[in-house]
């Protein structure tokens, strides 16, 4: 590979579908310029979120990313790698210290020592931490608090979303980037954080959001309340099904099937597709066959509810729903199927819209498409890493004792530390 600037930050998304990647700079006001943009189908290389073929991919990533640095002149920079997969899971764990201050006031000893004290959550040895974000502090066992610095209590309790994955299937992503490239990725974040990122989000106001990204194997999902993630997960269900459940639907080979759910789907079923017809030419030597247009939106509209379902249940069970005033958002290849922000907005009951890149400018066709906000989001994740070590040149635990009040906004952020 060709030198890397340090200035290049590049994302890297190996997706069941595609590899995308994505070069950018940071700017000043912390925006991202995107200068190079590729992808590369992988279809049946990469099988729900995680990689079946090493010497494929690696040779399907190295000529995407000879393209980009020849499009842009620009070695490849400082590398981020989206992870996702079956393998992914989550948990929430705490840490509380006694305020034993006279005057009872929480210090920021207080909140360095709950936060080190949750943070020691120790994972299974097979398992690896991917990302850590902050979820609250909790004073006195049950008053949830973003700022708890200066309050009165008798214990202040940390609360920490742990994001984390098999070491073996993490390893066997990064072992490939870094012999593709040379050198290791600078860092790795769960596709969900990632899209954080990318959509923005961070520069809301503090409403609860539901983040779906629907990929071709894979739906991510996050809930980013108040500048963190408070809680994550990811289903094995992804576009490919959709394309699967029109195969055996119809009775259509698979790549017909994907070609109808790209050319004619819909998330819901419309009124005039009782009439329409759709014709599906599947041989040279036959006729084409003809399909009610309802029937293919039955099919789609009822594996989408199924993925909600899931989803919703989970969000239930952990107490997340009534988080989100702000509504759902979508992202991934998945949120260009027609009407299905207004599907997702009936079955969750909330606002529902297509999300986009956000804060970013330059590869026009790239930053207005959802397909793109997880490589987009790495940049801007990999330009706030590169910020926090700036404000961390001295051990973190004793700079956020000096410059708390800076910091915690950057602790709330899924940042690892």
């Amino acid at each position: 590979m060709a030198k890397k600037p340090t200035e290049v930050l590049t994302g890297i998304e190996i997706g069941t579908s595609a590899i995308k990647v994505c070069a950018g700079h940071a700017l000043g006001d912390g925006s991202i310029s995107i200068i190079g943009v590729d992808e590369t189908p992988c279809v049946n290389k990469v099988v729900k979120g995680e990689v079946q073929d090493v010497e494929e991919i690696k040779e399907l990533l190295s000529d995407t990313l000879n393209r980009v640095e020849e499009a842009t002149g620009c070695g490849v920079g400082k590398a981020y790698l989206a992870i996702t997969g079956a393998h992914i899971s989550s948990v929430n764990a705490q840490g509380g210290v006694p305020i034993r201050a006279e005057d009872r006031k929480i210090t920021s000893e207080d909140i360095v020592d709950a936060t080190r004290h949750a943070r020691g959550y120790r994972l299974p040895i097979d398992q690896i931490p991917i990302n850590s974000c902050q979820r609250a502090y909790l004073i006195d066992g049950e008053r949830p608090m973003s700022q708890p610095l200066g309050m009165v209590a008798g214990t202040l309790t940390a609360d920490i979303h742990f994001i984390y994955g098999n070491y073996n299937n993490v390893q066997t992503s990064c072992n490939l980037v870094d012999e593709v490239l040379g050198f290791p990725a600078t860092d790795i974040a769960f596709a969900g954080i990632a899209d954080m990122y990318g959509l923005a989000l961070e520069t809301e106001p503090s409403n609860g959001v539901l983040v779906l990204d629907i990929g071709a194997g894979v739906t991510e999902y996050v809930v980013y309340y108040e500048e963190g993630c408070m809680h994550s997960g990811q289903v094995t269900i992804g576009c490919e099904h959709l394309a699967n459940d029109l195969a055996i639907g119809l009775r259509l080979p698979i790549p017909k099937a994907r070609e109808v759910l790209r050319s004619n789907g819909s998330a819901m079923r419309r009124a005039e597709g009782g009439v329409r017809q759709v014709n599906v030419q599947t041989g040279l030597a036959q006729p084409p066959r003809a399909f009610k247009e309802s029937t293919i939106q039955t099919i789609i509209e009822h594996r989408l509810l199924e993925l909600f379902e899931i989803v919703r249940d989970d969000l239930a069970e952990h107490r997340m729903l009534e988080l989100l005033s702000g509504g759902v958002v979508l992202c991934g290849g998945g949120a260009l199927i027609p009407h299905i922000d207004e599907l997702a907005g009936s079955f969750f009951a909330v606002p529902a819209r297509i999300g986009q890149p956000g804060n970013v400018t330059g590869a026009e066709k790239e930053i207005q498409s959802p397909r793109y906000v997880t490589p987009i989001g790495l940049l801007h994740l990999g330009y706030q890493l590169r910020e926090m070590e700036k404000s961390t040149a001295t051990p973190f635990w004793e700079v956020i004792k000096h410059d708390f009040s800076r910091l915690i906004g950057i602790a709330k952020k899924a940042i690892k530390f």
